[in-house]
């Protein structure tokens, strides 16, 4: 059975995202899900999330080079609250701000998840104060890939998990 599915570069749209949230609600063996650049807004992100609270298989999801805003990163947020499988995620290079990245940390203090999350190239440092909080609270995130500009910004006691990008 399928474990991986990378479709990365493929303009899929909302339209696209919303027709394969259906095949991802229902499959229960997908364990990597690769939706890099594709041109997903908030609406497509939307149904990808509700298809997500059904799954149990999916661990990895690159959301990475789309157009997702923090519309979008809330609901990915509220998935993060209920899913048990989710382990690595990626944002990287969309359109979120420090309010859906206030949502990503309000649902991680919860999770106990996910390991790595990537958010770099997001304007987010508005955020600092809500990501160092939860840092002191989550001990299961390992791996935190935030934008370069944001190393100033956080507590040096919550920096060792942090990973700054070099863009």
């Amino acid at each position: 059975s399928l474990t991986t599915l990378d479709l990365r570069n493929n303009k899929l749209g909302d339209e696209g995202c919303r027709a394969l949230a259906e095949v991802v609600k229902h499959n229960q063996s997908l364990t990597t899900l690769d939706l890099r650049n594709n041109k997903l807004g908030d609406e497509g992100c939307r149904a990808l999330a509700e298809a997500l609270v059904h799954n149990e298989s999916l661990s990895t999801l690159s959301l990475s080079f789309n157009e997702i805003a923090d519309t979008g990163c809330t609901n990915i947020a509220e998935v993060l609250k209920v899913n048990k499988t989710l382990t690595w995620l990626s944002l990287w290079h969309n359109d979120i701000t420090a309010e859906g990245a206030r949502a990503i940390m309000e649902a991680l203090k919860t999770n106990k998840t996910l390991t790595t999350l990537d958010l770099r190239r997001n304007p987010i440092q508005a955020a600092h104060g809500d990501i160092a909080a939860t840092l002191r609270v989550n001990h299961t995130l390992t791996r935190l890939v935030l934008p370069k500009d944001m190393r100033r910004l956080l507590d040096k006691e919550v920096t060792g998990r942090i990973e700054y990008s070099l863009w």
